[in-house]
């Protein structure tokens, strides 16, 4: 069985002054210091692109945690997940997860939203930190991504 996660973008953002660099580097929320951090004690996982992570990205769509991007700033709004919920980014999510059966997606309402709209109906997926009874907030989120990260 393969898995994965996607990581909601965050509004707080290591400026990179106009240059590129990995999805991964440029966002500074709380979800991506918890990667950042998991990754720093195990290399040879963040070597081999272990676990395998993308970002849902409220001006790039679904991309890799890899992807190089610029900084920019755009907030998710529901017109911006009909925009970014067309049938190309279908297409590249199917792709993006290929071979994945089990994932997990961390990110705030909009986001989970869109993933909804993404995801390819074969993978069993589910919102971290969510009950039946709740919907997870940071803090259960957090410590859900911590939990799937040591799994």
């Amino acid at each position: 069985m393969s898995r994965a996660a996607i990581i909601a973008c965050s509004a707080t953002k290591v400026h990179q002054s106009g240059a590129s660099a990995p999805a991964w580097c440029v966002y500074d929320g709380p979800a991506w210091r918890t990667l950042r951090a998991w990754w720093r004690h195990h290399p040879v996982a963040h070597a081999l692109g272990e676990p395998t992570v993308l970002a849902l990205s409220a001006e790039y769509g679904l991309i890799s945690a890899s992807a190089r991007i610029a900084h920019y700033d755009r907030r998710m709004t529901p017109a911006r997940v009909e925009i970014l919920a067309t049938d190309d980014a279908r297409e590249r999510a199917a792709e993006l997860l290929a071979g994945v059966d089990d994932l997990v997606v961390f990110g705030a309402a909009l986001y989970v939203d869109l993933a909804r709209r993404l995801i390819p109906d074969r993978i069993r997926w589910r919102r971290a930190g969510a009950s039946e009874s709740r919907a997870g907030g940071i803090g259960h989120q957090l410590g859900a991504l911590r939990r799937w990260l040591d799994a």
